[in-house]
């Protein structure tokens, strides 16, 4: 098996996908020797030293598993911790744990083709989530958004195919994550006067996965009742007092 080849496959994948969500321009993908990176030590200092946001490096082993000829590739990521990724660590790393549990990174000669795309598609994802949530809690919010967008449908066909509780909770993860996203942005939009487009990411929430919907209620009523949409503000309002009448 060819390391080198499976790794130029997976990098081309990435560009591609990259390209397909629109963030050329936000994502700059460099290839570096491996030389260069052979520890996490080294890959720290590499991160500083060229004040690099994000580097997803690791290493290729061929050996035997149940004389089967494999290749294993060993997966990490190193980050620049800024102030805004470093005041909710523990659940950047929670989230980062959970994206990759139950992912396969080896690949059997005697399927390598199949094996590939499974590992590639794994890479990918992984990557992809890493940087929604880079992108997040640096607060750039459209970026984020585009990634996650992405992703969704990618796990939740993984999750309607394998029916595992990991992937269901991946799933579920970027749903929440992107009513967040959505959430927050349309505020942004709102105090711009972007009362519209406010609007549009307002009713992009999945109202069914949110505990407590009365913020999102008050701001589809507040948005409705700009737009000249008495009638839904009217709705709305009546949708919170409900709530608040329980």
């Amino acid at each position: 098996m060819d390391g080198s080849k499976n790794y130029r496959r997976v990098i081309k994948k990435l560009h591609q996908s990259i390209n397909e969500i629109g963030l050329n321009d936000s994502i700059i993908i460099r290839s570096i020797g491996s030389d260069l990176i052979r520890n996490r030590f080294d890959a720290h200092k590499f991160c500083r030293s060229k004040k690099i946001d994000l580097i997803i490096w690791g290493q290729t082993d061929y050996g035997f598993r149940n004389n089967e000829k494999i290749l294993l590739f060993e997966v990490y990521h190193t980050l620049n911790i800024s102030s805004n990724i470093s005041s909710k660590l523990d659940l950047f790393l929670s989230d980062l744990n959970l994206i990759f549990a139950k992912r396969s990174w080896a690949i059997k000669e005697i399927n390598e083709l199949e094996e590939y795309k499974i590992v590639a598609n794994n890479f990918l994802e992984t990557i992809l989530f890493i940087l929604g949530i880079f992108f997040y809690d640096e607060g750039h919010f459209t970026q984020s958004i585009k990634v996650f967008e992405f992703l969704l449908p990618i796990l939740e066909k993984k999750n309607l195919k394998e029916k595992t509780d990991d992937y269901k909770l991946q799933t579920n993860r970027v749903k929440y994550l992107l009513n967040e996203l959505y959430f927050l942005y349309s505020r942004i939009l709102h105090d711009e006067n972007k009362i519209k487009e406010s609007f549009i990411y307002l009713r992009k929430i999945q109202e069914e996965i949110i505990s407590n919907p009365i913020p999102l209620f008050i701001n589809l009523a507040r948005v409705s009742y700009l737009l000249g949409d008495l009638e839904n503000a009217k709705n709305y309002t009546e949708k919170i007092r409900k709530i608040n009448r329980r």
